[in-house]
């Protein structure tokens, strides 16, 4: 019975790191044409589901493979094909976010689905072709469809629904909800032995910070070995690598800079003359 016990583990455990990967490489594709800049001003990007779109127009193909990306203001759904424009649906939009069975949606019942689905309604949403040209707003009310794979909609239905009522509150409780969420959400993303370069590193350091970039803040987690230095975003905003890492030796120069008038900024210059800007939690933090 152990033995057979033991066995299911690790075929569950295999299957878990199976869909992870899936998800990961899913995203590296479609985080090509998906930049930071298409959300709003400190607007923060959760994290992103695999899912089949189900567009509802009479000249739509059957199904749209892509990712749905949930941020604290918006949903972003990016397809698989370059010839389909990025749908963004804004929070403050949606008037309702429920699943349905298959039989509760005779319109689909022709396609082949998957997985749950997700049914969200809004009153506006905005069609991206290109993140440097104008989004073309479309102001009527609309229904999206989406089936998500290799995860159940009891863990991201919920979590949708939480940040739409977040939407609806005045700008400093949304903030102050949305810090919440986030500083709740840092302990799923706890950093594993398995990104370190060298097999005999050692965790020496591990703090919250936040990668400042031009209009973009990526949060993150930054984590210093005896030979290397770490960072590891909370979110899939880079799709080369599930960390930055950096040499110490390769390090030139460190200096400490404010940021928002308060001491929480760290600026480092690399050999190859590039500089990153990282922002912490508190000044003790940071030295």
């Amino acid at each position: 019975g152990r033995a057979g016990e033991g066995k299911g583990s690790f075929k569950l455990s295999y299957y878990n790191e199976y869909k992870s990967y899936l998800r990961t490489m899913f995203s590296r594709v479609s985080g090509q044409r998906f930049t930071l800049r298409m959300l709003d001003p400190n607007e923060y990007y959760f994290d992103d589901y695999i899912v089949d779109y189900f567009p509802l127009g009479p000249q739509s193909p059957n199904t749209i493979k892509g990712t749905i990306k949930i941020c604290s203001k918006s949903v972003v759904f990016v397809p698989e094909t370059i010839t389909s424009p990025i749908i963004k649906i804004s929070q403050k939009y949606v008037t309702t976010i429920c699943n349905h069975e298959l039989s509760d949606l005779k319109s689909l019942k022709n396609n082949k689905i998957d997985g749950d689905i997700v049914e969200i309604t809004t009153s506006s949403h905005a069609l991206i072709k290109d993140p440097h040209s104008p989004f073309q707003q479309i102001r009527e009310p609309t229904t999206f469809h989406f089936s998500l794979l290799y995860v159940s909609h009891d863990k991201v239905i919920p979590f949708l629904q939480q940040l739409n009522r977040a939407s609806s509150l005045h700008s400093s409780e949304h903030t102050t909800m949305i810090a919440m969420i986030a500083h709740h959400r840092r302990s799923l993303y706890p950093f594993k032995t398995m990104f370190f370069d060298d097999l005999y590193e050692r965790e020496q350091g591990n703090v919250v910070v936040e990668m400042i970039q031009p209009l973009v803040k990526i949060p993150g987690r930054m984590v210093i070995s005896q030979t290397r230095l770490y960072f590891q975003p909370f979110n899939n905003a880079f799709s080369i690598a599930d960390v930055l890492k950096w040499k110490l030796d390769s390090v030139r120069e460190v200096i400490r800079r404010s940021y928002l008038l308060l001491e929480v900024g760290l600026e480092m210059f690399m050999n190859d003359d590039k500089n990153y800007f990282f922002v912490f939690d508190s000044e003790d933090d940071r030295n």
